[in-house]
């Protein structure tokens, strides 16, 4: 599964040489119907630190690490790689506004 808009991961895949007919599936963050879910788990972790439910619409609409990360802690991935277009302190502080890594190795 990617994280992206359609027409630049297929541009994407197709430079790096992924076939274009790779069962991969491509879903845009800003598309989702998990989005209300998404947000609504994100609001209730960042309530208590001053973020407003807006705030946490458009991590979860713009942010793809955001996005991935809450796929992975409701189920909807197993896993997420990343780090590809941002440094590894970007990476994982938007991951730790998702998911608590004390609850993460549980």
């Amino acid at each position: 599964m990617l994280v992206g808009r359609e027409e630049t991961v297929r541009a994407n895949m197709a430079q790096v040489g992924v076939p274009g007919n790779a069962k991969l599936s491509i879903v845009n963050a800003r598309l989702s119907e998990h989005n209300g879910l998404y947000a609504d788990f994100l609001y209730k972790r960042l309530q208590r630190f001053g973020y407003l439910f807006r705030d946490v619409q458009r991590l979860v609409n713009q942010d793809r690490n955001v996005f991935g990360a809450c796929m992975v802690a409701l189920g909807h991935a197993d896993g997420m790689v990343t780090g590809t277009t941002r440094n590894f302190a970007t990476a994982l502080d938007d991951v730790l506004k998702v998911i608590d890594p004390a609850l993460a190795s549980a």
